[in-house]
């Protein structure tokens, strides 16, 4: 048999009931000396918990599943770490699911999660899908979880999102304010609230600067380094030098697009400027200057959507259901005055 939580109470002279309630994170009643006690003795011992034990007296299993659309994306590599830094701080382990952009896979996995027992779950954004019924029927249940970035129709279901109005008006801003005139713009899927919400991000601060947007110099991009390329050709067949200035919606289509006009012999901060709605793949440490961008955020996406989903397994009551992270510029010098 192995070593249980008597054999660590015995050992270093406590209750059980102390022994167990500081090895599972309860430690606010308890001197540092008695922890550092326990915790001795659970290092001496090499006491591995039960948890199957522990799920069957406390109903619950002390973890988080978090369910992100690609797990090698920067982006949501970025919100993982959010989401890690906080598990691993407050005692709950964490279960990762990828679901390469499948609405399906989303629904399985929360099918998963719950069949595991998993205490509540953080959903990362789909690119082309904001409403889900599983989420209502889940909200509907009292199972605890929170959103990133999606834009639900059911307001009291927790959710953490950026401020994409704003991030993109304050970039679109940075350009005008160095003198572009004229502008194009690749779009992210409109599909998505966020993707729309950049768009009228980049028209709003055009309309306050007292200028009109070229439609023709607007593209529709679905947020993929391949979109970028795609748009990067189309757009070479109309480009004059009074085109000055270049937004993408994402790092990646930024990317994508930037590679299509350096091989075609167009050179960043001479002939044009270009710069990006954050998130996607990380910077290329090849190109000079970098991109500005907006910060994404994505770590604090993750940081705060744990936060949120951690009081509501313990039934605090939030400040804030839905909380929108303001976004500021990283300023990189990749764009440049006219």
């Amino acid at each position: 048999m192995g070593i249980t939580l008597s054999d660590i109470a015995k050992h270093c002279g406590v209750s059980s009931a102390t022994a167990s309630m500081i090895v599972n994170g309860k430690t606010k009643r308890f001197s540092d000396a008695t922890i550092s006690k326990v915790e001795k003795a659970i290092k001496e011992l090499n006491y591995t918990p039960n948890y199957a034990a522990r799920t069957m007296v406390t109903n619950t299993t002390n973890t988080i599943g978090l369910v992100v659309t690609d797990v090698s994306d920067h982006f949501f590599g970025r919100i993982a770490k959010g989401v890690s830094q906080i598990t691993n701080e407050c005692g709950y382990d964490l279960l990762l699911a990828s679901t390469d952009g499948s609405l399906k896979k989303e629904q399985d996995y929360i099918k998963v999660f719950k069949s595991r027992g998993v205490d509540g779950i953080i959903f990362a954004p789909l690119n082309t899908v904001e409403e889900d019924e599983a989420f209502e029927q889940l909200f509907e249940s009292g199972y605890p979880f929170v959103t990133i970035e999606r834009y639900l129709s059911n307001t009291a279901i927790t959710s953490v999102k950026m401020n994409n109005y704003q991030g993109m008006f304050d970039l679109t801003k940075m350009f005008i304010n160095k003198g572009h005139k004229r502008l194009a713009f690749i779009t992210g899927p409109m599909s998505v609230k966020s993707s729309r919400l950049r768009y009228r991000g980049f028209i709003e601060a055009h309309k306050d600067s007292n200028l009109t947007i070229d439609s023709s110099l607007v593209y529709l991009g679905d947020y993929s380094y391949e979109s970028g390329v795609k748009v990067g050709k189309e757009f070479l067949k109309h480009y004059t030098p009074d085109i000055t200035g270049v937004i993408a919606s994402n790092n990646d289509m930024e990317y994508g697009f930037y590679e299509v006009l350096k091989d075609a012999g167009i050179i960043l901060n001479k002939d044009i400027s270009i710069a990006g709605g954050g998130g996607g793949i990380a910077p290329y440490p090849v190109i000079e200057p970098k991109f500005t961008s907006i910060d994404a955020s994505s770590r604090r996406l993750g940081l705060t959507a744990t936060k949120m989903l951690i009081s509501l397994l313990k039934k605090e009551k939030l400040e804030e259901n839905n909380i929108v992270l303001d976004l500021d510029i990283q300023d990189r010098g990749s764009i440049q005055e006219v």
